[in-house]
């Protein structure tokens, strides 16, 4: 509530309620996204929160103003060696122009059978 309110107070409130918050929160995850928020640097908790938390990072990422984009893949795309690196070239550069990647089985040309499992031999 108090970046709600110091937003309307200008530049010096502003930046001084941003450092008070960073500062004085007790809740890492709160202090890692107003910190990123305030650096300007979103990609952050991308890259720094444990995997387990995605879905509350998606979250995040989705109230924000942040460009996403959506790969559609297989498992059968991961098995060839030339796909994978442009794959990787791929996400690099989305990265570089600080677009989210975001991974999506293509459940259309899916080749696996119920029940399915998780594969991550990648």
């Amino acid at each position: 509530m108090a970046l709600v309110i110091a937003h309307v107070g200008g530049a010096s409130l502003w930046e001084s309620t941003q450092d008070t918050v960073v500062k004085n929160s007790r809740s890492p995850y709160l202090k890692e996204v107003v910190s990123a928020m305030v650096n300007n640097d979103l990609l952050s908790p991308v890259n720094t929160r444990p995997l387990k938390f995605w879905k509350e990072t998606l979250a995040l990422l989705c109230n924000l103003d942040v460009t996403s984009a959506r790969l559609l893949v297989t498992d059968n795309d991961f098995r060839d060696k030339a796909f994978r690196i442009q794959l990787s070239e791929i996400v690099q550069s989305l990265l570089a122009l600080k677009v989210i990647p975001i991974f999506n089985e293509n459940d259309v040309i899916n080749t696996r059978r119920a029940p399915y499992e998780p594969c991550y031999h990648f």
